[in-house]
């Protein structure tokens, strides 16, 4: 009799054990249905960053660049400008890529910021823009304007396309 009750017993939580399981399983929706939201009103969360940029920084002596990634939720001309953003009141006015070579128009306030750096300042904050952007879109060079014209600070004019800027001490 007792074997015959350990057998029964064991069965039973067997078959509990099954069935708990088997309730823990997920369910699956029919396509047309919508799932049932806690929150009534509230906005669905945005989805996570998708993307990584690098960002270019410069270190507290303005001799070497440094890098930081940022995550954004797409590659492109805003998304880039927001991450390096140096400034609050530089806008970013246009953005073209044609091929390897890049024109970024910036607003009065940008070349008002160059201007009040110093020749290493102004190298590294140049150098940090110039190296995000081409990161960012794997190209070659970046042309510089502010409201369509040169970029022009005291210590350079530049209307030539710019390359990768290396570390201040390596120029």
């Amino acid at each position: 009799m007792k074997n015959t009750f350990k057998k029964i017993f064991t069965i039973l939580t067997s078959v509990f054990l099954i069935l708990c399981v088997a309730a823990c399983g997920t369910t699956k929706q029919p396509a047309h249905s919508q799932p049932a939201s806690s929150t009534q009103g509230e906005p669905e969360p945005t989805a996570a960053p998708s993307v990584v940029i690098t960002v270019y920084t410069g270190d507290e002596t303005a001799e070497h660049f440094l890098t930081q990634e940022v995550a954004a939720a797409a590659l492109d001309e805003n998304s880039v400008f927001a991450a390096l953003k140096s400034a609050d009141d530089v806008e970013l006015l246009d953005f073209a890529q044609n091929g390897g070579a890049l024109t970024i128009d910036l607003s009065d306030a940008y070349a008002s910021y160059i201007q009040s750096l110093g020749t290493s300042g102004e190298y590294i904050a140049v150098g940090c823009l110039v190296n995000t952007y081409l990161t960012a879109f794997g190209a070659d060079t970046v042309s510089i304007t502010v409201n369509g014209a040169p970029l022009e600070s005291g210590h350079n004019v530049y209307d030539m396309p710019l390359e990768f800027y290396t570390d201040s001490t390596n120029s």
